[in-house]
C-alpha cells in the first residue's frame, strides 16, 4: 500500500505480496499538513499527556523517588510544569526554540521537560555522562538556546563558549539562576500554546560510533506514536508500578515514562543501579514492572539479598539475554518476560511475547508494534520472505521526522519508501523478527562474514562466563581477528583454552575467536550496553 490510507480507516492483519513479509499488526496511516486536514478538536501534542492523566486521577502517584523517598501526584505535576511552562514563556523562549535538559534522574528533570513541552519548546536531551567537548558538540550542533542543568553537573558545561540564557538548574545552588525546584507548589495555567502535531518536540543523538553523533528529530506526532507503541505492545496498565532506573534521558526510559502518564500508572525513579538497593524497593514500593537492561538482571541474580518479589509480573529487557538467564529471571520473579526493539529513529517497533521466551533461542526480537511495518530488505531494495537475511527497515507514524541539519543523512536513512536500520535479521517460519546483528558490528574475516552477535550468544551458552563482546580487531593475515573479551562469573574458574573448547563444538571454524580475553569489567554507554567501539580502540594492536 503506498500513499496515504482512506481516512478513519484502519487495516488490520499482515500483508503479502509473493515471497515478501510484512511484519504489521495494526497499521493506520496519518495525514500530512498538505492535507488540509481540520483543527482537531481535542489537544494531541505530548504535553497533554500530563494533562489528561491529572484530570482522570489527580491524587495519583506519578513518581517516587527511591533515594529521597519523594512521592509526587499527577495532579502536583500538572501545577508543577505548568508553572515551568509559564516561566520559560516569561524568560522569552518562544515556539521552537531548543532547551537542553543535562540532568539525571529526578522529577525535577521530567517537570523542566514536560513543562518544555507545553510551551512549545524542543527538549533536547543531554546524556548526563558525556565529556565536556562532547556535550559542547551536541549543545552546539543541536543549536541550544537554553540550558536546565543539575547543579553537580555545572562542570559539563566548561567547553561550551555559546549563550545559554537563561541558565535554570533542578535545585537551588550558589548562582543567581531560577531553580525547577522553587517552582513547586505553585498554582499556574499552562501557556496558551497549542504546538501542532508535527512541530519538533524533542531532539535526542545518536550514540556516534562510526561518526559524529547525529541529532534525531522527533515530532509531537511521531512521539506520540512512540508512547502508544510502548504502552500496548508493553502492556503497561493503570495499577503498574514501574521502574525508572535507566536514564530518563534516553529514549528507553522516557517511552515508559510517557506510557505510564497515558494509564496514570507509578515511575519509581532512582539515583542509580545498586542491586540490593533495587531489590529492596521492589519489596517497599510493590512494583509490578521492572524494566532493565539484560546485564543489570545478571547483576540481581547474583546480589544475596532475600526480598518479596511477588509484585511483579512484567521484567522487560532491551539487549541479547542468554537462555539460563531468562530461565533465572523467570524463576526469580515468577512473571513474564518480555523483550522489546528499537532505535531513537523509529521508538519502539517490535516487542518478543513472552510466550515466545523459552521457545525462541537467539536474538530474537519479535512482532511489529500496533503502529509499524518491520521488514527485512536486501542491498538492491527488494523485500524479502521469511528465512532470508537482510537489512531490518521500518515505516509508520513514529518513525523520526530526520536528523537535525544533515538533509543528506535524512534522505539515505529513508529510501525505497522505509527508514533504514543498519541492522540485520531476518524473518522466521513463525513470522517473528530475528537480530542478527548491526552491519558495523559484521566482522569481515578472511573473506567471510561473521555476526558478533553470534559467537557472543555461544560463549553466553557457557556457565562461567557472566558477559562478552566481541569485536573485530586489526591482522595481517585475517584482516579483521574474530576477537572475544570475556567476564567470567564470580568465583568461577575456566580458562581461555576451556572457552575455545566451548566455541570449537558451536561454531564453524572462520567464526571462533582467534583471541579470548579475560577482563574485570567493560567499558559502558549510559543505557548499560557494552561499549564495543571503544573496546576495540583500547586493544587495537593486540595482534601487533
Amino acid at each position: 500500500m503506498k500513499g496515504p490510507c482512506t481516512p478513519g480507516v484502519i487495516y488490520v492483519g499482515d500483508r503479502h505480496a509473493g515471497k515478501v513479509h510484512v511484519i504489521s499488526r495494526i497499521r493506520c496511516e496519518v495525514m500530512s499538513h498538505s492535507d488540509a486536514s481540520p483543527e482537531p478538536v481535542t489537544r494531541g501534542d505530548l504535553g497533554t499527556i500530563a494533562t489528561r492523566a491529572a484530570r482522570r486521577d489527580p491524587e495519583g502517584v506519578a513518581f517516587v523517588e527511591v533515594d529521597t523517598g519523594r512521592t509526587v501526584t499527577y495532579g502536583a505535576f500538572e501545577r508543577w510544569s505548568n508553572a515551568f511552562a509559564a516561566a520559560l514563556r516569561d524568560r522569552g523562549l518562544t515556539d521552537g526554540d531548543t532547551l537542553a535538559v543535562l540532568a539525571t534522574n529526578g522529577v525535577e528533570m521530567y517537570v523542566a521537560h514536560v513543562g518544555a513541552l507545553k510551551a512549545g519548546v524542543v527538549t533536547l536531551f543531554c546524556n548526563a555522562d558525556l565529556t565536556p567537548d562532547a556535550l559542547a558538540y551536541q549543545l552546539r550542533d543541536g543549536d541550544a538556546d537554553a540550558v536546565v542543568r543539575d547543579p553537580a553537573l555545572a562542570p559539563k558545561l566548561a567547553a561550551f563558549d555559546g549563550d545559554l540564557d537563561p541558565t535554570i538548574t533542578t535545585e537551588a545552588d550558589d548562582t543567581d539562576a531560577v531553580s525547577v525546584a522553587s517552582l513547586a507548589g505553585t498554582d499556574a495555567s499552562p501557556p496558551d500554546v497549542a504546538p501542532a502535531p508535527d512541530d519538533p518536540a524533542l531532539v535526542l543523538y545518536t550514540s556516534g560510533t562510526t561518526a559524529k553523533p547525529k541529532g534525531v528529530v522527533h515530532t509531537h506526532r511521531s512521539y506520540t506514536y512512540g508512547v502508544v507503541n510502548t504502552l500496548v505492545g508493553g502492556d503497561v496498565r493503570r495499577d503498574d508500578v514501574q521502574t525508572g532506573v535507566l536514564p530518563l534521558f534516553h529514549i528507553h526510559q522516557d517511552l515508559w515514562t510517557k506510557a505510564a502518564f497515558c494509564v496514570g500508572a507509578t515511575t519509581v525513579l532512582y539515583d542509580d543501579f545498586d542491586p540490593g538497593t533495587f531489590l529492596r524497593s521492589i519489596d517497599d514500593h510493590d512494583v509490578t514492572y521492572v524494566n532493565l537492561m539484560a546485564s543489570m538482571y545478571r547483576q540481581l541474580l547474583d546480589a544475596e539479598a532475600a526480598v518479596d518479589a511477588s509484585s511483579v509480573r512484567r521484567c522487560v529487557h532491551g539487549m541479547p539475554m542468554e537462555m539460563d538467564v531468562r530461565e533465572r529471571v523467570v524463576d526469580a520473579f515468577d512473571a513474564d518476560l518480555q523483550k522489546v526493539y528499537g532505535q531513537t529513529e523509529t521508538l519502539v517497533t517490535t516487542f518478543l511475547d513472552p510466550r515466545w521466551q523459552f521457545e525462541k533461542s537467539g536474538n530474537y526480537v519479535g512482532e511489529a508494534t500496533p503502529f509499524a511495518d518491520v521488514a527485512v530488505m536486501d542491498e538492491d531494495g527488494e523485500l524479502l520472505g521469511r528465512g532470508e537475511t537482510g537489512e531490518i527497515v521500518v515505516r509508520g507514524p513514529s518513525v523520526m521526522q530526520g536528523y537535525l541539519n544533515r538533509p543528506d543523512a535524512s534522505a539515505a536513512a529513508w529510501t525505497d519508501g522505509w527508514h533504514h536500520t543498519d541492522d540485520i535479521g531476518r524473518v522466521d517460519e513463525d513470522g517473528l523478527l530475528r537480530f542478527v546483528d548491526r552491519k558495523g558490528d559484521m566482522i569481515k574475516t578472511g573473506g567471510e562474514n561473521v555476526a558478533s552477535i553470534r559467537v557472543e550468544e555461544c560463549l553466553l551458552d557457557h556457565p562461567a562466563v557472566a558477559e562478552c563482546a566481541v569485536v573485530g580487531l586489526p591482522h595481517d593475515r585475517w584482516d579483521e581477528a574474530v576477537t572475544a573479551f570475556v567476564r567470567v562469573v564470580v568465583g568461577e574458574d575456566v580458562s581461555a583454552d576451556d572457552l575455545h573448547t566451548h566455541c570449537e563444538a558451536r561454531l564453524a571454524p572462520f567464526e571462533r575467536p582467534k583471541s579470548i580475553v579475560a577482563v574485570e569489567t567493560f567499558p559502558y554507554t549510559a543505557t548499560g550496553k557494552i561499549a564495543k567501539a571503544e573496546l576495540a580502540s583500547a586493544h587495537r594492536d593486540h595482534y601487533e
